[in-house]
């Protein structure tokens, strides 16, 4: 007899199985109740119209943080009003999308609002209820810690703004040049391009050429510049306010040994620029021109600009050129000449400002025709501009000197420079009356209502003979008209409808009724007479037709109109020949 005993088990092996099965199903129960945690808050979540969530809630300075809003229940996406944030966060940028989605019978849409902000200051910040379409998100807050000072030194280091002015004080209307440069180091990433030109109240702000970059080095350290350069021409005097701008940009950073890249923004400060008024020095009959240098030239387009014939045109030609200053602000160049010696023929002033290079440099150009009306030595004026030195602070003054021109010929006739004067007297002639003056009677009364009733009955005789023709005209019309229907009558040999187009051709024929057009036309002539008779037996007959269209009925209807239309020519037109011969 064989006996089988089970070993003893020992106490740890006993309580393995113990711990495991108590550990799986405590991992059940968590995994049940997690299941359910997830289900509730996902049933919370599509139940509410407006879910938002931020990125994180604590950031440090320079970071930039994102705030998701997603709209439940619809497809439509919404124009948020972000201007609520401005206080105290930078809006960097936002996206919008929207999903659809149908699955098991069931539909869902949503519209997702990615807003990215950077906080503009430290401490504890709170993003305010934005509004959604109907709904609004729940206020956020949001921690911003302050950087580590070697964090915030580093930073300054890789990216940041110079700006240079030309000078700390200006004349009034005067250029001022901003020169703006961006230093930047390897690993920056600029966002948006560069800023444009400064928006600066009571002032003109001219772009000089494109940016440039260039390298440079500041403390050792090697740098790519960005250049941009502006001239600024204040209008009125005092103090002038160069707004600040400020840039986006990333910048790679290892701090405490941990690599990171955070966004930052780098600008300029806002800067004043005292404006002074007009010298007293600068002379009081003379326009104000602040400039750095001013040149003037004269030109003829003639080769030849000493001799000239009488009555032969010269061309001239003047320009002004103004560095440091526009060309609108120049004066006239081309001053009035005697009339008696030189006619003049000025063209539109030409006005101008290149801006390419280091300084505005303004163009001012004008040109005329002269033409000689006396024979001799006469000069053309000189040209003389007044301008302010804005460099050396002084009054200084530019010219073209006097041109002295040979006029050759002989002088054309008086009247060509007295002619306003005689056209004046002859239009003065020209108002007197013709006619003897007299007092007015009777007589001119009757006069004139014995001519006003003559146009009267002429105006009423041609209305009539208008309205005459129109009719004749109107009434032709309807006879060719119902001829032609006529024609097709006797050619389709149905003397039903030969009898009803020949009855609404006589109506208009005789322009009667149509019983008395029909007994018109029977007493024309024994042919129509035959014809007339004919087409009644038809009419009341009770057969269909009492005979048919044969040679002798063609016959009598051809000569039974051929007679109507002769003896009616002195009111209707010869018809011609109609009716086919069978």
């Amino acid at each position: 007899m064989v006996r089988w005993s089970a070993p003893v088990a020992s106490p740890i092996s006993i309580c393995k199985p113990l711990v495991k099965s108590v550990r799986t199903r405590l991992y059940n129960w968590l995994g049940r109740a997690l299941i359910a945690i997830l289900m509730t808050l996902f049933a919370t979540a599509t139940s509410a119209e407006v879910i938002s969530l931020l990125s994180s809630e604590s950031i440090e300075e320079l970071e930039s943080v994102r705030l998701a809003i997603r709209h439940v229940g619809t497809r439509q996406s919404e124009a948020l009003d972000l201007a609520i944030l401005d206080r105290d966060f930078h809006v960097m940028g936002s996206n919008t999308s929207s999903q659809y989605q149908y699955i098991n019978g069931r539909a869902e849409s949503w519209v997702d609002y990615q807003i990215t902000l950077q906080p503009k200051r430290t401490g504890k910040l709170t993003i305010p209820p934005i509004k959604v379409g109907n709904e609004r998100t729940m206020a956020m807050q949001l921690e911003v810690r302050k950087l580590t000072e070697s964090a915030r030194t580093k930073i300054a280091a890789l990216i940041f703004y110079e700006q240079e002015f030309s000078t700390d004080e200006v004349y009034v209307q005067s250029q001022l040049l901003l020169t703006r440069r961006l230093f930047y180091m390897d690993g920056v990433q600029l966002y948006g391009g560069q800023p444009g030109a400064p928006e600066v109240d009571d002032a003109l702000v001219i772009t000089l050429g494109e940016n440039r970059n260039t390298s440079g080095v500041r403390n050792g350290k090697p740098y790519g510049v960005i250049e941009q350069r502006y001239a600024i021409f204040p209008q009125s005097s005092g103090l002038l306010t160069i707004p600040p701008i400020q840039l986006s940009a990333s910048v790679r950073l290892i701090d405490r040994g941990r690599a990171s890249r955070k966004a930052v923004r780098v600008g300029t400060d806002s800067a004043q620029i005292k404006v002074l008024p007009i010298p007293n020095e600068f002379p009081k009959d003379q326009p104000w021109l602040p400039a750095l240098d001013l040149t003037l030239e004269q030109k003829f387009g003639s080769a030849t600009t000493k001799v000239i014939g009488v009555g032969e045109n010269l061309s001239r030609t003047i320009e002004l050129n103004v560095y440091g200053n526009t060309g609108a602000i120049a004066p006239p160049l081309l001053g009035q000449l005697d009339a008696k010696i030189f006619k003049q023929y000025p063209n539109q002033a030409v006005i101008n400002e290149d801006a390419n290079g280091s300084t505005v440099v303004g163009i001012r150009r004008e040109s005329t025709d002269i033409v000689a009306l006396t024979p001799g030595t006469h000069m053309l004026p000189d040209v003389v501009i007044y301008w302010w030195d804005t460099e050396n602070k002084t009054v200084k003054q530019t010219s073209v000197a006097a041109t002295v021109l040979t006029i050759d010929g002989k002088p054309l006739p008086e009247v060509d420079t007295t002619a306003p004067v005689i056209e004046s007297q002859a239009v003065e002639v020209q108002r007197k009356p013709l006619v003897m003056q007299r007092p007015l009677d009777y007589r001119d009364n009757i006069g004139k209502f014995l001519l006003g009733l003559l146009f009267i009955v002429g105006l009423w005789r041609l209305v009539l003979w208008l309205n005459q023709d129109k009719g004749a005209a109107s009434r032709h019309s309807q006879l060719s008209t119902a001829m032609n229907a006529y024609k097709a009558a006797v050619k389709s040999e149905d003397l039903m409808r030969i009898r009803s187009t020949l009855q609404q051709y006589l109506l208009i024929h005789f322009n009667t009724s149509q019983g008395q057009s029909w007994h018109q036309f029977m007493q024309s002539s024994d042919a129509a007479r035959g014809y007339a008779n004919a087409l009644d037996s038809v009419k009341y007959s009770d057969a269909i037709a009492l005979r048919d269209w044969d040679q002798a009925l063609a016959q009598l209807s051809e000569e039974a109109m051929h007679r109507l239309n002769t003896d009616d020519t002195a009111d209707h037109a010869h018809l011609p020949e109609l009716y086919p011969q069978h």
